[in-house]
């Protein structure tokens, strides 16, 4: 069930993260490598979402998943 629970967290927070956080990285990674518009950094900033940013993300909401798990099972069992 927690690793369920983990999976679920995880693609949730990709979703929500890739749709918050992916402009914001993107100019970042623009403005530090000074790219310039073109078919070439579309594919750079395309490799970059699926290869890097969206495992990131999943990673962190599958352990935020998991922690959230450990400590509402933990409450449900100490609590009368």
């Amino acid at each position: 069930m927690k690793y369920l629970v983990a999976v679920i967290a995880g693609i949730v927070s990709a979703l929500v993260l890739a749709f918050i956080l992916t402009p914001q990285f993107n100019d970042l990674y623009i403005f530090i490598t000074d790219a310039e518009p073109g078919p070439d950094t579309e594919d750079t900033l395309i490799d970059l979402f699926f290869y890097v940013e969206v495992p990131t993300y999943f990673v962190i909401g599958a352990l935020l998943g998991l922690t959230a798990y450990k400590k509402l099972r933990k409450s449900s069992i100490t609590s009368p």
